[in-house]
This record gives C-alpha cells, structure tokens and sequence, in this order.
C-alpha cells in the first residue's frame, strides 16, 4: 500500500465517524468539467440527466454512468472528481443519468430511466459500437443490471462495462462478509443491508443482484475491486461465474485499498486503475 493511499485509508475512516447530515442534496457538476466540457441538461422520466462532452480532444466514446451511494444517497463531489479523470484520459463524453433514490424511487423506475437514456446515447453515437456502461458501487451493479437487460430484450449490447467496487447482491449474505468488516474503511454491513431494504423488496432478482444472472451472453466486463472491502467476496464470485459463463472479465483487484478507492485520483493505485480504464474504453475486447 502506498503512503497515499495509507492517508487516504484514515482520512475516510474519519469523515465515515463524523455525524452525517440528513441532507439528501446532489453536489453540482464541479467547475472543473465545467471549464473542460459542454455540460447539457435534460428532463428524462422526471429525472435530471447531464452529458459532459469535452470541449476539445472529443474522440466520440461514449459512457452511461451510473453514481453510487447505496442507492439512497445523491451524485457527489467525489464522482464528478472520478468522472473529470476519465474523460481527460479517453476524450469520451459521459452521460448521468439523476435515477430516483430509495425509498422513493424503486429498480423499475431507475431502469425506465435507463432504457430511454441508453437509447439515446446510442443513437447519438451513430449505432453505439462505442457505447459503454459504467458506475461505481450501487451504480456499478445498476450497470450490470441493465446489461442483462439489454441482453434480454435483444438490443445490441454495449461496447462494455466499467464497474468500480460494483454493489452485486442485496443481500449481502455471503459468509465471508464479516471477517472483512474491520478491514473495511467506508462501509457497514448493518447500514449497507438497511440501505438495500429501502431500494428494492425483492433483493434476490437478478436486476437488484447480478450475481444472481447466469452472467452469460454479456459484454466484457472491467472490474477494479478494493480488497479491503465487504463487497469483495461478491464481486470475486461474480467473476468466476462470468468467466465460466463465457463472458470476457478484465478483473483489476488493488489488495489493501477501500471502496471505490479510484475515486481519490491522487492515489498512485487509483492513478494506475484510471490509466487502465482508459486503455479499456480506448481499446475495448
């Protein structure tokens, strides 16, 4: 572990012990992207979404990104931070999609959102050969969840799938969860599973947990996983199932950091994930 991400590990473990606002508010798009993209916004199924294009260097990839926070919290500082990294690294214009947050706003609503969102983008990018999906802990396995769906319904499928520290099964049941629990910086299993509860009633379907798809038929998928995380276990079976399902896994596991770790671009381990992931959008399987 790097001296960085040693600092970062205790600077989350102490914002995660300072007492939490009930204040749900989305952190605006940082003036950064501003600065460097053409951010549009738009009213899709009574939700907000915004697309960042860069204003130069605009290489015509495209990502669907979905935001994590348990599926209960807004779009942060922190996200616009990972998203500004990857777009100076690829030229690719982002797509965020506002999904309505629990306990309001349930699975099917997010993936109404979704259907239209993702058919847009592919028709702005003239087939969607370059179309990605992408998101980052409850994000990342909404991702995945509306790839199977696109699967199911026969629509071509996307070019790939970024997921960091993707949240795969609701239940959060797997025995070895536990034992990762003080290892873990950012998340509680008590606060996680209640999170879970608020978002779905029916945490086993594989479009809430896609661990629990067959995996088969999917596109390429690039995990970058935190092994001091309690959604490790899950995510290491999710690929192995893929794998043996035949769908290709680019599986990047960094041992000692927290969740969503790439999120802190100053890292020299999330520096060095970003610059994978821009080798994956760059040149997909």
């Amino acid at each position: 572990m790097s001296f960085r991400l040693s600092v970062a590990t205790a600077l989350v473990r102490i914002n995660r012990a300072r007492p939490k606002s009930s204040e749900r508010t989305p952190a605006p798009v940082s003036k950064r992207l501003v600065e460097y993209c053409e951010v549009t916004t738009e009213q899709i199924n009574g939700c907000e979404v915004i697309t960042l294009t860069p204003r130069t260097h605009s290489t015509g990839i495209e990502l669907v990104y979905l935001h994590g926070g348990s599926y209960i919290h807004p779009i942060s500082s922190f996200h616009w931070n990972l998203l500004e990294a990857i777009i100076r690294r690829t030229g690719a214009t982002i797509t965020v999609p506002m999904y309505e947050l629990g306990p309001k706003g349930k699975p099917a609503d997010a993936y109404a959102l979704l259907d239209v969102v993702h058919a847009k983008v592919v028709e702005r990018a003239d087939g969607g050969n370059r179309v990605f999906l992408g998101g980052d802990s409850a994000g990342g396995g909404l991702a995945l969840g509306q790839a199977i769906r696109i699967r199911d319904v026969g629509v071509p499928r996307p070019a790939g799938a970024i997921l960091f520290s993707p949240w795969v099964e609701l239940t959060m049941t797997n025995p070895a969860i536990p034992g990762l629990e003080k290892r873990e910086a950012m998340l509680r299993l008590g606060t996680t599973k209640a999170a879970a509860a608020l978002w779905t009633d029916d945490p086993t379907n594989p479009t809430a947990s896609p661990l629990n798809d067959s995996l088969a038929g999917l596109p390429p998928l690039s995990i970058y996983q935190g092994g001091n995380e309690i959604l490790l276990p899950d995510v290491d079976a999710l690929v192995t199932k893929a794998r043996a399902a035949g769908t290709s896994v680019h599986y990047w596991l960094a041992p000692k950091a927290f969740h969503v770790w790439v999120a802190l671009g100053w890292t020299p381990e999330a520096k060095a994930a970003l610059d994978d992931v821009a080798e994956r959008l760059t040149h997909p399987d």
